[in-house]
């Protein structure tokens, strides 16, 4: 994409790849301004220090969230770079920019499956001891006091054994709903196998800790109902 190098830098020139990743013809951009394709997602700052950089140190490169000609948005990686003259004077803006849908989306799977159990979808393991850490911190800092809870299924190993692992999972399914239900303000993370921790909210004392396990074992009284 071809920008003037005027205040409004409208567009001059687009090619093919940005008819393919905007849907918008050369026709319906050509003297027009760039900000039809903005998504509302960054602020006046953020146009600020883009164009700051770009007149100080001659490009700019980041990630942009803008909008496609059918309302849809999407991540862009962008490089904008000024064109200049054989005598150093400015000509206007060359803005080259890619699509990264598809890898943001790989990124974000990454992270999902670094932090959290797929089985149940709680936070994992790693997530939560990386909370553990940040509550202790902030506790030490604050003098506050967190409670967690430790919740593990007895005899699980006899659900698996008589009726499978298909059926064991389904256990294990249920109870992270059944847990979320119940203590929807706690942070609820599997630790692993039949093992489950709740991090109660901060300045939890005596009476919540109690008053959220009795909620629990009310909760996993009710007979568990296999559907396979």
């Amino acid at each position: 994409m071809l920008l003037q190098n005027t205040n409004n830098a409208n567009i001059i020139d687009v090619n093919t790849a940005f008819t393919q990743i905007t849907g918008y013809r050369s026709e319906e951009v050509i003297g027009k301004n760039p900000r039809i394709l903005r998504s509302g997602h960054h602020d006046q700052g953020f146009y600020k220090q883009l164009w700051h950089q770009l007149e100080t140190k001659g490009q700019w490169k980041g990630e942009f969230i803008n909008r496609k000609k059918d309302g849809s948005i999407y991540p862009q990686l962008a490089t904008i770079s000024a064109v200049m003259d054989d005598k150093n004077h400015l000509i206007n803006y060359i803005c080259v920019f890619e699509d990264i849908s598809v890898r943001k989306a790989h990124e974000e799977k990454l992270q999902r499956m670094a932090f959290y159990d797929p089985l149940t979808n709680l936070p994992n393991r790693t997530h939560l001891l990386s909370l553990l850490e940040q509550h202790i911190e902030t506790g030490h800092k604050n003098q506050q006091t967190f409670a967690t809870l430790f919740l593990d299924i007895d005899h699980f190993k006899r659900v698996n054994d008589e009726f499978g692992h298909v059926a064991g999972d389904q256990v294990l399914c249920e109870v992270a709903t059944r847990l979320s239900r119940a203590l929807p303000d706690a942070f609820i993370g599997r630790w692993g196998g039949d093992e489950f921790v709740l991090v109660l909210a901060p300045g939890s004392g005596d009476f919540e800790v109690r008053q959220s396990a009795q909620v629990l074992l009310a909760t996993m009284a009710t007979p568990f109902r296999l559907g396979y």
